[in-house]
C-alpha cells in the first residue's frame, strides 16, 4: 500500500513527502493497476515512487487489494506510515503494558506533530476560534450541522453536503 501511495504521489505531483494518513481511493489504484499489468519488469522498476525491490510483487499485490476493496465495498483507504514489522515489534516490545496504551491514536499522533513543528499554541487556538466562528456563520450556506462542527475536536475530516 506505501508503494502504491508513493507512486501516487508522484503522479499527482503531491507536495508532501509524508505516506502517514495518505488517502489512497480504489480508482487511483485501479489506473496504477492497469498502467502496470502489461509492462514488462524492467520498465516497472523505473516507474517514479517505486522501489525497485518491489517491481516483481507489486502487481499481484495490487490485484488483491483491489479485489479485497470491490468485495469489502471500499472506495479509499489510509495509509499508515508503519508496516507489519514495526506492529509485530511493538507487540513484542510493549506486551506486558496495559492495553490500550494510547487510547486515542489520531490524537497521539497529532500531539507529536505539534510537538515536532512547535505549534505556537495561542495562536492555534486563535485559529480554530476563528474557523469555527467562520463554520457557525456559513452555516446556511454550507448545510453542515452539529456533527461537522465538532468534527475538528474528534479530529476527523467532516464530510457534509449543500442541501441541494
Amino acid at each position: 500500500m506505501r508503494a502504491l501511495a508513493k507512486m501516487d504521489q508522484r503522479r499527482r505531483n503531491y507536495p508532501l513527502d509524508r505516506l502517514h494518513g495518505y488517502v489512497l481511493t480504489l480508482p487511483a489504484i485501479e489506473t496504477l493497476l492497469h498502467e502496470m499489468e502489461d509492462l514488462p519488469l524492467s520498465k516497472r522498476e523505473k516507474l517514479p515512487g517505486l522501489n525497485s525491490d518491489r517491481a516483481d510483487v507489486i502487481v499481484g499485490g495490487t490485484l488483491a487489494l483491489t479485489r479485497l476493496m470491490r468485495l469489502g465495498g471500499y472506495h479509499d483507504l489510509i495509509v499508515c506510515g508503519q508496516g507489519l514489522r514495526e506492529g509485530l515489534f511493538y507487540e513484542q516490545f510493549l506486551r506486558d503494558q496495559p492495553a490500550p496504551l494510547v487510547p486515542d491514536v489520531r490524537a497521539f499522533s497529532l500531539a507529536n506533530l505539534t510537538e515536532l513543528y512547535a505549534v505556537a499554541w495561542t495562536h492555534a487556538r486563535h485559529v480554530e476560534a476563528l474557523a469555527v466562528s467562520l463554520f457557525d456563520q456559513l452555516r446556511p450556506l454550507h448545510g453542515c450541522g452539529s456533527f461537522e462542527r465538532a468534527a475538528h475536536r474528534r479530529g476527523t475530516a467532516a464530510r457534509c453536503r449543500r442541501g441541494d
